[in-house]
């Protein structure tokens, strides 16, 4: 009989290590798959910015839009482009040179309001 209860010990002890073992990679799963779509957000909410150095990529993962520097330019402007295509192709552009912002402080803001608006981050 003592040596059926042992018995029992180690087959719950491996069912516990088993369950834990389950629930880790479960986790470890879910946590890269959210690092993954953060980076390959298609939406901004309000409250939410877009820096320089950040892009929106559509559902479809046809489009991406963002800042970028046109040619050799020093200047940066806010712009869709495609983003499977090997050559850089401009579908939309704004010209925010005029702003006189600094290409490191641009950002793209939603305001709670639901206001879109190139602004300068402090």
């Amino acid at each position: 009989m003592a040596q059926r209860r042992s018995q029992n010990q180690e087959i719950c002890t491996t069912i516990k290590f088993s369950w834990w073992s389950h629930f880790a990679i479960l986790f470890l799963i879910t946590s890269v798959l959210k690092a993954h779509l953060a980076d390959a957000s298609d939406t901004i909410y309000p409250g939410q910015s877009l820096a320089r150095n950040q892009t929106l990529t559509s559902k479809d993962g046809i489009f991406q839009m963002g800042f970028f520097s046109p040619g050799k330019s020093h200047h940066y402007n806010l712009g869709i482009w495609y983003k499977m295509i090997a050559e850089f192709t401009v579908v939309w552009e704004e010209d925010s040179t005029y702003l006189g912002l600094e290409p490191g402080s641009m950002a793209l803001e939603l305001s709670k309001d639901g206001l879109l608006a190139i602004k300068k981050r402090i």
